[in-house]
Formats: C-alpha cells, structure tokens, sequence
C-alpha cells in the first residue's frame, strides 16, 4: 500500500500502469507489452514482469503473445485515478487560471495521493462554480437549465451540473461528463437510454442519470 495516502489501496506504480492500459485500450483489443513499455519508458521485461502480478492481483488479464487487458477491477482503479486527474485540472484551470498544458503536468502527479474524501469536496466545489457561472452566463445569454432528457437527438448542450449518486458521479466524471463539458445528444433508444457523443467519445447515459444532469442547450 502507498505509505503517503492510507485512503488509496493501491500504489502509484500499480495505479499509474492500470490508468495506462486504460488509456491504450482500443475496442477491447488487449494493449501489446511493447506499446505499454514505451508509454511507461520502462523496459518490456520490467512492464511484462509488473503485467504478471496484476494479473495475479485480477486487476489484469494477461494474453500471451497479446498483451493485457483490464479486468472489471481494473478499470474501476482506472477510471477513480482519471476521475482525480480531471478534478484537479479543472479546479487548476477554473480556480486557479493556470494554463491547460501546466494543470495538466500537476494533475497527473496529484492523481495518485488525493483521498476519496478530498475527490469528492473537489467534485462539490467545481460544481457549485460551474453551476453559478454557467447560470450567469446563461442568463447574460437568454439560455436557461434543462434537463438532459428534454434534449432530442442532434441538439448539443453544456453540462451545468451532475447532481447524482456518487457511484454514477464517479463514472461520468471519468467519462469526461463535467460541468462546463460539451456534449451532443446522438441518439435516444425505445427505453430513453441516451447515447452522447461527449471529450471525443460515445457514452450511454440511462434516463434515470439523463433526468438529473443539468444542461444549457447549445443548438
């Protein structure tokens, strides 16, 4: 366990490589060693090695001559430390005005020692910001609050707030599902699941979450 942070039950080296694979993932396709060492900059024997006892840890699934691919459990540790990286860069941008590049670089080593408690008083912050600053805005502009769900397919919209369940909060903050955040309604299904293309992504959010995210229409 990282002797730093007591909160995080894993070690940077473990988190940084599992947020590595994440990121490499394409598709579900398993990430070769080669490509994931060279990421790292450390070498294939050192990466296969550390690949070994993730897999042991059943953060991982190892295919030889493949590479590797997250588990369930793998890429919830993933998508937690992305979660903190992007709450630090939007806190380092919004509160503080450091340029994106220069957040980005801190972010990246605050990812691995911030608590759970500390993510979530960030995450009430920036969103009490955006909220307030997105309302003056969209007042100044004549645009008011919706709901996600009264968008239709081919409206775009700028999230304002994400007022959910912590679990769902979590994954939509992975996702790139931040207030202040563009995003673009694709397509809603039969049963009201909205399909988003949101941070260069597809994402499907069910109605229930859709209901309760806050958004100013774009077009």
């Amino acid at each position: 366990m990282d002797e730093r942070n007591q909160d995080l039950p894993f070690s940077e080296s473990v988190e940084m490589y599992l947020l590595r694979i994440a990121l490499l993932s394409r598709q579900e396709q398993p990430v070769p060693i080669a490509l994931l060492a060279d990421e790292l900059g450390i070498s294939p024997v050192s990466t296969n090695q550390m690949c070994r006892k993730l897999e042991e840890k059943e953060l991982v699934q190892y295919q030889p001559y493949k590479g590797v691919i997250l588990t369930s459990a793998g890429d919830a540790v993933a998508r937690h430390v992305l979660e903190r990286r992007r709450l630090w860069e939007l806190f380092m941008i919004e509160a503080l005005d450091m340029p994106a590049e220069q957040a980005e670089d801190f972010a990246c080593r605050f990812e691995h020692v911030t608590p759970d408690e500390l993510s979530e008083r960030l995450a009430i912050f920036l969103s009490t910001v955006a909220r307030d600053k997105n309302m003056a805005a969209a007042a100044s502009r004549g645009r008011q609050e919706h709901l996600l769900t009264e968008l239709q397919a081919g409206q775009s919209a700028e999230v304002v707030s994400i007022d959910v369940p912590q679990a769902w909060r979590s994954f939509l903050m992975a996702e790139g599902v931040l207030p202040g955040a563009y995003l673009k309604v694709l397509a809603v299904s039969s049963q009201g699941t909205y399909l988003l293309d949101v941070a260069d992504h597809q994402l499907a959010v069910v109605s229930e979450i859709a209901a309760i995210i806050q958004v100013t229409v774009l077009a």
